[in-house]
């Protein structure tokens, strides 16, 4: 998955780990997470957290790709939830390996074999039309300075599923409120 979702995932476990939340840390969640335009004079499409909304828009934007939308949510969503588990298990080989097993074997299969792959050869197989494969493009292989050909890129393709999964937000009362939890946190902790 692109830097930003691994950033995401990695932050949503720290702010459970240290629970932040009880020490004041609220995020603002926009129902729409990203907003995808394209440099010619074709139809912006959002993603929302909501999988309904999403597909709501693209049906009235790009209704031939509904039914990829649809198949792609039915298999990335089991990958990105055991991604997710993955970033929030405590790093060791037995319990990475125990986290893993203890999920479909279809998810992890798919998972190994799409991180062979580059990010065009997964979403080519749900989505015929480049606007629906170019946002996931940016936000992955274009910002690591890979084509989105390149093998090895493929878990990019989890975007779209990720954030249907974490939310996006702000904290409410700006971003100082990350470190006065955080400092809260500590402290409560005796540190």
């Amino acid at each position: 998955i692109c830097h930003c979702d691994h950033t995401m995932i990695r932050a949503t476990a720290v702010i459970d780990e240290l629970e932040l939340a009880s020490h004041g840390l609220h995020y603002l969640e926009p129902p729409a997470n990203h907003v995808h335009l394209f440099h010619d004079d074709s139809p912006p499409w959002v993603h929302f957290v909501d999988q309904e909304a999403t597909i709501d828009g693209l049906a009235a934007l790009y209704p031939h790709q509904v039914d990829g939308y649809r198949r792609y949510l039915g298999d990335a969503l089991p990958v990105a939830r055991l991604v997710l588990d993955v970033a929030r298990t405590y790093p060791s080989a037995a319990r990475l390996s125990a986290r893993a097993l203890s999920r479909r074997g279809d998810a992890a299969a798919r998972l190994i074999r799409w991180s062979r792959l580059s990010v065009d050869d997964v979403l080519r197989r749900y989505f015929d039309d480049w606007h629906l494969r170019v946002p996931a493009f940016s936000t992955g292989p274009t910002v690591w300075g890979l084509p989105p050909s390149t093998p090895g890129t493929g878990l990019a393709a989890l975007g779209y599923a990720t954030r249907h999964l974490v939310p996006t937000g702000r904290p409410r009362g700006g971003s100082g409120m990350l470190p006065t939890a955080t400092r809260a946190s500590l402290e409560a902790a005796g540190g």
